[in-house]
């Protein structure tokens, strides 16, 4: 990515939907996991698949939104670059 941004801000990637079997490929086409775990732990970005309609992983990503954003905010932890 070219332009992410404000330096200090976390990178978190979320895949939605999770608990679709189904992809609307005609809207949204469907990101096997492994492809995109694979692209973010390349470029040092968190990953999280969630779901809304069973709420995985939902309150995780939350936290991790969270921590992430005290960790840079705090110093104690350097911002992606």
């Amino acid at each position: 990515m070219d332009q992410r941004g404000p330096i200090e801000v976390p990178i978190i990637v979320i895949g939605a939907q999770s608990d679709r079997n189904e992809p609307k490929a005609d809207l949204f086409p469907r990101i096997p996991t492994e492809e995109a775990a694979a692209y973010c732990i390349e470029n040092g970005f968190l990953f999280f698949e969630v779901s809304a309609l069973t709420g995985e992983n939902t309150s995780q990503c939350l936290h991790a939104i969270l921590r992430e954003a005290l960790l840079v905010k705090t110093g104690a932890k350097q911002p992606n670059i």
